[in-house]
């Protein structure tokens, strides 16, 4: 607990124990502080802007090998990978094949269906679908954090003087 000296204001709850003044003394003492926040928060708004006008998805599939498939599940996820690098193919237990991808809904739902496609055929067409596919739209916040740290270096960057212009006025 801090304990206040005769003259000296009551400290605020929250700044550790700096007092009023002190915390006003030390936002004028740094003029760069209003730009920094609003560099921050262009950033914030740009990184949610693009989050909206181009949402990422991620769509999958899977599918389920016949008990006596001329293939197995390990085999058929390494036929499959090569052809398809966007495409996250994976081998579960013995007979399950898991499919995934990343990007814009068009493209990769088309992606997964491809890589499906090869599997079905190289299997005679003798698969199951375990689901009907999923497609989940990826979240805004990581957009949203990538251009609040953007905006924040930008300011930083503005702010710090270069060493030029340091070797130049000493």
């Amino acid at each position: 607990m801090v304990i206040p000296s005769p003259g000296q204001t009551e400290p605020y709850a929250g700044t550790c124990g700096a007092s009023k003044g002190s915390l006003r003394s030390a936002l004028r003492a740094d003029p760069g502080w209003p730009r920094r926040t609003r560099c921050g928060f262009l950033g914030l708004t740009a990184g949610v802007a693009v989050g909206v006008l181009f949402p990422r998805y991620e769509v999958g599939d899977v599918l389920l090998l016949p008990a006596h498939s001329p293939h197995s599940a390990s085999e058929l996820v390494i036929m499959t990978q090569d052809g398809h690098p966007g495409v996250r193919v994976v081998a579960y237990f013995a007979r399950h094949i898991d499919f995934s991808a990343t990007g814009s809904l068009a493209s990769a739902e088309r992606a997964v269906n491809q890589a499906s496609k090869k599997i079905i055929a190289a299997n005679d067409g003798k698969v199951k679908r375990m689901s009907p596919g999923y497609a989940v739209q990826l979240g805004l916040a990581g957009y949203g954090l990538k251009g609040l740290l953007a905006g924040l270096g930008t300011a930083l960057g503005f702010l710090m003087p270069s060493r030029s212009r340091m070797r130049a006025t000493a």
